[in-house]
């Protein structure tokens, strides 16, 4: 396993496995982060990063996760199912492209607009969700759902260690 030179390169190394979550906006993006992690609570722990917004960029959309009253900007969860709010900091009223990608094989996750008869739209496969974030945080209109997709029975063995025993 190579080993990274420097911070920057580690911190790529690190935020390359995780899944993104990115609002493209105004020719400008950003990104939030989840990690699904046995050692993590589902709650607001240590291994959450809370975020940081520009005070000097009104164009930006900086998407965050809500856990227990906190501002995240990367989450490490424990399991699925699990569902958290996604809020969308915005400095000015922007038409925003919101997609997912790194997302595990076995995992599926989609995003519910609270404001749109609770639609809900698959992030999986490169979908791109497409809203008008107003100027602020864009409270209590979005959440993010992870479940299990199905996958085959090789899969399913793969991910969670099964062990088969036959008696003959």
């Amino acid at each position: 396993q190579l080993v990274p030179a420097n911070k920057k390169e580690a911190n790529n190394d690190i935020a390359s496995s995780m899944i993104r979550f990115t609002a493209k906006a105004n020719r400008a993006e950003n990104t939030a982060y989840v990690n699904i992690n046995k050692e993590a609570s589902n709650g607001y722990d240590s291994r959450d990063a809370f975020a940081f917004f520009s005070t000097n960029n009104k164009y930006l959309v900086e998407p965050y996760f809500v856990v227990d009253d906190a501002k995240i900007l990367k989450n490490e969860i424990q399991a699925i199912p699990y569902q958290v709010p996604i809020n969308f900091h915005s400095g000015s009223q922007s038409d925003v492209d919101f997609v997912v990608d790194n997302i595990p094989q076995n995992v599926s996750v989609s995003i519910i607009d609270l404001q749109n008869d609770s639609a809900e739209t698959s992030l999986n496969d490169g979908n791109v969700f497409h809203f008008v974030a107003s100027i602020g945080e864009n409270e209590n209109r979005f959440i993010i759902k992870f479940a299990s997709k199905n996958v085959s029975i090789n899969d399913n063995a793969a991910a969670s260690d099964v062990a088969i025993w036959n008696k003959n």
